[in-house]
This record gives C-alpha cells, sequence and structure tokens, in this order.
C-alpha cells in the first residue's frame, strides 16, 4: 500500500508533520528545483519562498484531467488564488513510475479535493510527487522535470 513520508495520520496526530517536511526541505534544498519548490505553498511555510506571486497552493484543488503518455504526465487542477480561481497545469517528464488514477478523483466533488502532497528526492535528478486526495487516494509520480502552467481568472464580481 503507497503511503506518504511525511503527511502521515500519526505525524498529523504528533503535530510533526509540516515541521518534518519543512526541515527536509532545508537539509535538501540545493538538490530540489525551484519548480518544485513553487508548488509548496501551503506545504512548507510562507517565509521560505523568496516571492509568493509566483507560489502555487495545491490545497483543495480538483483534478480536471489527466493525460499520462508515459514518459510525460499531464495534470490539470483548478484550484483557489485569494478567492478567485485558478488553474494549474503540471507536465511532468521523464516519468518512470505513475501510479493509476482512479476516476473517482476526477469527480468535481470534495471527496477529489488535494488535502496535501510531498516532493521528495528518488536520486540525483530524480524526484517523487505524492498527492493524498480527500477520498485517501494517494497518487505517485516519479519524475525528471516539472514544468507548470497556471491561468488566473479575475474573481467574479
Amino acid at each position: 500500500m503507497l503511503t506518504m513520508q511525511f503527511f502521515t495520520d500519526e505525524m498529523f496526530e504528533a503535530g510533526t508533520a509540516h515541521e518534518s517536511y519543512l526541515r527536509y526541505w532545508i537539509a535538501n534544498r540545493k538538490r530540489l528545483p525551484n519548480c518544485i519548490l513553487r508548488i509548496n505553498r501551503g506545504m512548507l511555510p510562507d517565509h521560505f519562498f523568496t516571492t509568493l506571486t509566483d507560489a502555487i497552493d495545491l490545497h483543495d484543488a480538483r483534478l480536471q484531467t489527466v493525460n499520462a503518455d508515459l514518459p510525460n504526465v499531464a495534470l490539470h487542477f483548478q484550484g483557489d488564488n485569494h478567492g478567485a480561481l485558478r488553474d494549474i497545469m503540471l507536465h511532468y517528464t521523464g516519468v518512470t513510475a505513475c501510479t493509476p488514477i482512479p476516476h473517482r478523483l476526477l469527480a468535481d466533488e470534495p471527496q477529489s479535493d488535494l488535502m496535501c502532497h510531498e516532493t521528495t528526492i528518488v536520486e540525483v535528478n530524480k524526484f517523487n510527487h505524492r498527492m493524498l486526495f480527500a477520498s485517501s487516494d494517494i497518487m505517485s509520480i516519479d519524475f525528471t522535470a516539472l514544468g507548470i502552467e497556471s491561468v488566473d481568472h479575475p474573481q467574479p464580481a
């Protein structure tokens, strides 16, 4: 069974999940590309980012589409940007492993919201992104590079 490394029930109950993840990032910062840092807003404290303008918070984002054509995987999420809608497209390249994506994660309902996620180093220049959804499903992608696009939509009047 696939599990999270930092955001486990035990670490949440002990109140150590975010701090443990932050310590991991501090220890490995030079080995983790800026694009990966960029998607970790909400998982790491705001002071960890040089600018919040470009940082992306995936908490409560909903998966809209998946295009898995190995060695590439593209995920389209819709998330929140201070009350306005933000489309977030994550383009993973050099993908060597990707868990099957249950269809329920593409449902437009609260159980398909992304709750937390973590990015770790697998080996030199190879990374893993694990995402825990409200349904308790965990998606895992091993990759070598990440491209990010985001489109902010105006707040409704």
